[in-house]
């Protein structure tokens, strides 16, 4: 049995090895690039749907898709679905002058049933629920005061949009005979997570951008993957192919170094030798290293015929810098990724905020 169990100098214990080479640097990115790949396919699977939808292509079935038609008010109502974004203006005097601000505060969704006409003999009722997104243009604009104002977006009767949901059959207040199947009729409400788009705009577009976005960031996390096993590789080959074996220190030395900034930092260096005859030069822990002298044995973790990877300890290990680096690298990536998704969104994906120059009106 060697008589001193040591691990390199600065080295991570097994568990925390195992914390930084498999949970930071395998588990979290593989974790992005799956849920990023399922992402980009369901995307493309929307985008795809989308678009036959568009064309004509598809013909009406249960399940999450997207519809084509024209508004039509149900009976008795004057409105389908509006959004109403409340803004705060702010201004403020540069150098160049005077510039402002208006910041969405809150937002209102005022929705309730209404129908899509397809053609002249077909039509399919909607029901919006709470989580409805509108997404139009925001081209009316309410003054309340010098500070506060609204900007609103709304459907109105005849206006072609495109709307994704679930498509059911269900009962229809509205139901007529050409539409009836069995007593019921096929009604769009929002899909498993309880949300539904509607939209003057294409929407293949939009899950073609999202699409392309994800396949993006799965790209990322999948090059993350590649660097950290490249840089974990000597760990990997010592914990899944190396073998421990037994040498024997033939000399010990100890020197200093300065670093850029006048620090010095101190050197424990043994020269340890196999039984094979193979050598060894590794740094301990300085007090490890007070407990060696010639003759002093200890284990060695090394794979079979290489001179490559041969480590003091008695198993693979892991610098601690290590640590440190797989830490800001979880942290870039994550930014990265988010930025990726969020950057680049319309008004209807985040806050509405205007600025421009001059100061607020006054009326």
């Amino acid at each position: 049995m060697p008589e001193v169990a040591a691990l390199p100098e600065d080295h991570l214990g097994p568990v925390g090895s195992a914390v930084v080479g498999y949970g930071l640097c395998v588990v979290l990115p593989l974790v992005f690039f799956i849920l990023l790949v399922v992402a980009w396919l369901r995307e493309r699977h929307r985008a795809g749907r989308a678009q036959a939808s568009f064309s004509g292509t598809a013909q009406l079935a249960a399940g999450e898709t997207v519809l084509l038609g024209k508004v039509e008010y149900a009976v008795g109502a004057d409105s389908a679905v509006r959004v109403e974004v409340t803004q705060d203006g702010t201004e403020h005097k540069t150098e160049h002058g005077w510039k402002h601000s208006w910041t969405e505060e809150s937002r209102e969704v005022q929705a309730q049933p209404f129908y899509l006409r397809f053609g002249k003999d077909q039509r399919v009722r909607v029901e919006p629920p709470e989580a409805t997104m509108l997404i139009d243009d925001m081209d009316e604009i309410v003054e309340i005061n010098q500070y506060a104002r609204k900007r609103a977006a709304a459907l109105t009767t005849g206006e072609e949009i495109y709307a994704h949901g679930e498509l059911i059959l269900a009962a229809d207040p509205e139901t007529q005979g050409g539409y009836r199947a069995g007593g019921q009729s096929w009604v769009l409400r929002g899909t498993s997570k309880g949300k539904m788009l509607l939209s003057t705009e294409p929407l293949g577009a939009r899950f073609a951008r999202q699409a392309r976005l994800f396949r993006i960031g799965a790209i990322i996390a999948f090059i993350a993957l590649v660097i950290a096993q490249a840089l974990t590789i000597d760990y990997h080959m010592l914990l899944w192919r190396g073998e421990t074996v037994t040498g024997e220190i033939v000399s010990q030395r100890h020197y200093t170094t300065k670093g850029s900034k006048g620090a010095v930092y101190d050197h424990w260096e043994v020269k340890a030798k196999l039984g094979d005859g193979h050598e060894l030069k590794d740094e301990v822990d300085h007090r490890v290293y007070q407990r060696m002298k010639p003759g002093t044995t200890i284990a060695v973790r090394r794979v079979p015929g290489s001179t490559v990877w041969l480590r003091v300890g008695p198993t693979a290990s892991l610098p601690t810098f290590a640590l440190v680096l797989a830490i800001i690298g979880a942290v870039v990536l994550s930014i990265g990724l988010l930025l990726i998704i969020l950057t680049n969104k319309p008004w209807y994906d985040k806050k509405v905020i205007d600025s421009g120059s001059g100061a607020l009106p006054t009326s």
